[in-house]
Parts: structure tokens; sequence; C-alpha cells
């Protein structure tokens, strides 16, 4: 896996109205969680094939879009997805929202999700703190070793693990790096 930076654009990502996206672009939007702590409504639409998945994180009040994840089928026999892209409404974004959702979102629908190849840094935060919730699994392994549990590090605010041969290594050394997180 690898670090990348990203640009601080202002994101907007307007309105959601599950029922105007079916009707006017054929989509399949169901409801899957409502979190009344947050306001916060969690939509899908799954591919008929089940090989992507739009996931839409909504203000159950005003329709307004917070966050949207597009995944895709890590294979045609796994029950794991890749996540492709998360973009988080710049109004949202530094308030520790994005792990809630994303841990939400696990245990409601029971999806395993895998880790993008490169994370920004507010991907490597919310990894890592998957890693932390209890009621998740955060898993990794190299190309060809075994599958170790993650923990989180608050030190660098990036996840690690303890590789057998050279000590503990943090996800981004730029090797070829699997994880995968799932509800416990």
């Amino acid at each position: 896996m690898e670090r990348i930076n990203l640009s601080k654009n202002s994101i907007r990502l307007g309105h959601f109205k599950p029922h105007e996206a079916n009707e006017d672009y054929g989509c399949n939007y169901v409801h899957v969680k409502r979190m009344y702590h947050l306001g916060i409504d969690i939509w899908m639409d799954r591919e008929s094939d089940s090989s992507c998945i739009e996931v839409e994180f909504v203000d159950m009040y005003t329709y307004k879009r917070i966050m949207e994840m597009t995944l895709s089928k890590v294979n045609r026999k796994s029950k794991a997805y890749h996540v492709d892209i998360t973009k988080m409404d710049s109004k949202y974004q530094g308030k520790r929202l994005a792990p809630k959702l994303y841990r939400q979102f696990l245990k409601s629908t029971g999806i395993i999700l895998k880790a993008g190849e490169c994370q920004s840094p507010g991907g490597r935060h919310v990894w890592n703190t998957l890693a932390g919730y209890h009621d998740l699994s955060v898993y990794g392994k190299l190309r060809y070793g075994q599958w170790e549990l993650l923990e989180p590090n608050s030190d660098i605010r990036e996840v690690e693990f303890e590789y057998i041969k050279g000590g503990d290594m943090t996800c981004y050394d730029g090797r070829d790096f699997d994880m995968y997180c799932c509800a416990a």
C-alpha cells in the first residue's frame, strides 16, 4: 500500500433523494440503516450482478449527502468489496465522522471491505480508527505472508503490524500489502 496526498479542494456532494434516483436513473437504492444518534441514513444501490455497490450517507432531515462510497467486488467468488473511492462533503470533514459511518455500514450489511491500494492521510486515519473498535476486525498481510490482526497506532495514526522477519512496520511501507475490515 502507498500513501498519497490529495489536494484540499472543497467538496460539495449536494442532495440525495433515493426515490428520485430510483425513478430518474433506474437505480435500486435500498435503505440500510437509520442512525438516529447521528441523524444519518445509509442507502445502498447494488448492481444486479453485485459487482459494484454505491453507498450514500445522507442527513435524514435535509437529504444532504454527507459521504459517498463506491465499492467493487474483489473477485467473483469473494464476499469482499474493494473501496474504490470515498468522498466526504467538506462541511463534515475533520469531525471524526467517517470511521463511525464505516462501522455502521459494516455492522449493518455484513460486507467485508478491502482497503484501497493508495490512501490519503484521512483514509489512513479511518482505517487506524477501525482497527481500534472492539466490534470490528482489521486484518492484513504481505503478499505471501500470514494474516495478522492489525493494531491501531495513536502516535502515527496508521495501523501497524508485527512483521516476524523485520519487527513492527506500518502497512504503508510500499510493500504489496492487503488490508481488510469486517464486523467481528
